[in-house]
């Protein structure tokens, strides 16, 4: 599957265009103000519930990966997006 490039209401992750979400989604994730934030929001709009309780990052035994290709898009938007703390933070 690959996102559609005609409907501006879809965005590929990561630059990835078989890893989409709504862009209003996108846009909540991108509003984050910590690194765990976004992907955390990224998690739980390209996984199913499901998926995330009978998976984990690499696979074990008794549980399946989750999918590289959405981890990948995960982590290349991760890598691109800065995070700032301001001085009434520090």
């Amino acid at each position: 599957m690959f996102c559609l490039s005609g409907i501006s209401a879809i965005v590929a992750v990561g630059g990835l265009a078989n890893v989409c979400i709504l862009r209003d989604d996108y846009n909540h994730a991108l509003a984050a103000s910590e690194p765990s934030s976004l992907t955390l929001r990224f998690l739980d709009k390209l996984f199913s519930k499901e998926t995330l309780l009978r998976s984990t990052l690499y696979g074990t035994k008794e549980f399946a990966a989750l999918d590289p290709s959405r981890i990948f898009a995960i982590k290349s938007r991760l890598s691109v997006t800065r995070f700032t703390k301001s001085i009434i933070d520090i």
